[in-house]
């Protein structure tokens, strides 16, 4: 999977937002986050060479595509994307209540190209958000349990039918106010997938996760290739055999998908759960 960030800058609207990963980032280069804009890959996927045919596309991780501070472009990503059949689009947002009014005129029940995500990331959120979402015409429709923040009871929602995949994962900061990602809520959204036979992706640990076992303890993992790679060994997902799904996680640099690496001295350590 690879990347198109035509737009950056967003707004918080919810807890999931709370330790924004790429709010993060970009304070720390002296760029105002809240200012959404245009970025030097507005037309980048144009490019066969950068996006052969057949790749799939996360859109806008760093951003989202719905928000309003980019309603005077989206027509054109719209053309863009029209453009790239031969492309799959992962478009992933919390502002379902934008969606209708953003849609392009010749959408009908969806494009054939595009997977639109709903976020989702606790049980307030998930009920507020999904059952909008669920009304709206997508072909391709998902959700993201991400950051996960507890358990999220998503079956009446996957009993519909409408849903091709679940995605979940930890939160991923370095801020001291990380929050926990635990096993157990994991292990209650794949048992729900599994029971729908809708498929499941648990696409990383997160910075502090707690994982079978480990009682009142959590480890630390800082890097997010470490965090895509120990979620990959757990192997907490479940293929429905739906081939209508994303071929998650990204490939992070310095993130070894095949190989099953020792866990570093950070991975090891465990830290009282006291300090969440």
């Amino acid at each position: 999977m690879q990347l198109w960030n035509f737009q950056t800058g967003c707004t918080k609207v919810s807890v999931g937002c709370l330790n924004c990963y790429a709010e993060a980032s970009y304070i720390r280069y002296g760029h105002d986050f809240r200012v959404v804009h245009k970025t030097k890959q507005f037309n980048a996927v144009l490019d066969k060479n950068k996006y052969p045919p057949g790749e799939d596309v996360w859109v806008c991780n760093t951003s989202d595509f719905f928000h309003a501070g980019g309603d005077s472009w989206r027509s054109e990503v719209w053309d863009t994307i029209k453009a790239r059949l031969d492309l799959r689009f992962m478009i992933v947002t919390k502002r379902v209540e934008r969606i209708v009014q953003s849609l392009p005129p010749d959408w009908g029940d969806g494009y054939d190209n595009v997977w639109l995500c709903c976020t989702a990331e606790d049980q307030a959120n998930s009920d507020e958000r999904l059952p909008v979402f669920s009304d709206i015409p997508i072909k391709h429709k998902m959700i993201m349990v991400e950051p996960l923040l507890g358990q999220v009871d998503i079956s009446k929602y996957l009993a519909t039918g409408q849903y091709v995949q679940v995605v979940s994962g930890g939160e991923c900061c370095q801020s001291k106010n990380c929050r926990l990602t635990l096993f157990d809520d994991v292990m209650f959204l794949l048992d729900q997938c599994r029971k729908y036979g809708v498929t499941f992706t648990f696409e990383r640990t997160g910075t502090r996760w707690c994982g079978a076992g480990m009682g009142e303890k959590y480890q630390y993992i800082r890097g997010q290739g470490e965090q895509v790679n120990l979620a990959e060994t757990l192997d907490l997902n479940y293929w429905s055999g739906n081939p209508d799904c994303f071929r998650l996680p990204i490939k992070y640099s310095g993130c070894q998908r095949k190989a099953k690496p020792k866990p570093s001295h950070k991975q090891q350590t465990l830290f009282d759960m006291s300090l969440r």
